[in-house]
């Protein structure tokens, strides 16, 4: 190669050196761009994947709210019956008591003569049997809302203490010449013996019914079996 060349291969050489590098260029720029929208892409998708997600739980914690709410309304409404069956029977059964503790009262003043006292003690009668009439309204009523209610066995044992109740009435009172205060001691025994079962009989009732919501809750939220 003679000086000429030598000089034309170095010019060659200098003008390919000065052109510029658009494929280097190219992926200098181009690859970060095409990361920025890959990445862009990629963070819309999750985006929405995690609010859907979002939206998910939140109708899942809506709905176990709703039905918290609903449970503790239905077992509000539970205690309220109770309430309302136990100030029922106690009620009652203090009218009953009380009419037959002036009669036995009564009783005892007439055997001891005391006609002042016996009176009185009839003038209390009069009041007690009052009582005692009126206090079979509620009693009926909560045996209209068991029976609506479909508690067929309490609504029963309702009925057949308040049908005690009438056969007391019907042997207890002043116009009984032959009843005794040990008779009535029996009849007051005996209510208070039948108040004590129909107590364990709500509260067997409730037991129940407190089992059955729980496991109807269970079988609802059961996961099933593939």
């Amino acid at each position: 190669m003679n000086e000429s060349e030598i000089v034309l291969k170095l010019a060659e050489q200098a003008i390919k050196a000065k052109e510029p590098d658009y494929l280097g260029d190219l992926i200098k720029i181009g690859l970060p761009i095409i990361g920025t929208v890959i990445g862009g892409v990629i963070g819309f998708f999750a985006t929405r994947k995690a609010a859907e997600l979002n939206h998910d739980t939140q109708i899942k914690i809506a709905s176990l709210g709703r039905a918290t709410e609903l449970e503790k309304e239905f077992y509000t409404r539970r205690i309220v019956r109770l309430d309302e069956l136990v100030n029922c029977l106690d009620d009652f059964n203090q009218c009953v008591i009380d009419y037959c503790t002036d009669i036995k009262n009564w009783i005892i003043h007439k055997n001891n003569g005391n006609i002042e006292k016996a009176d009185e003690t009839k003038d209390r009668i009069k009041s007690s049997e009052a009582c005692f009439y009126e206090s079979f309204l509620p009693l009926l009523n909560a045996e209209a809302k068991l029976l609506i209610l479909g508690h067929h066995e309490l609504q029963a044992e309702f009925r057949a203490f308040g049908e005690y109740a009438q056969s007391v009435y019907k042997a207890v009172h002043t116009g009984n010449t032959k009843l005794t205060t040990d008779e009535v001691n029996n009849h007051i025994s005996t209510l208070k013996e039948k108040r004590k079962a129909l107590y364990t009989q709500i509260g067997e009732h409730e037991m129940r019914e407190h089992n059955k919501a729980l496991n109807s809750d269970v079988a609802k939220n059961a996961t099933p079996v593939s």
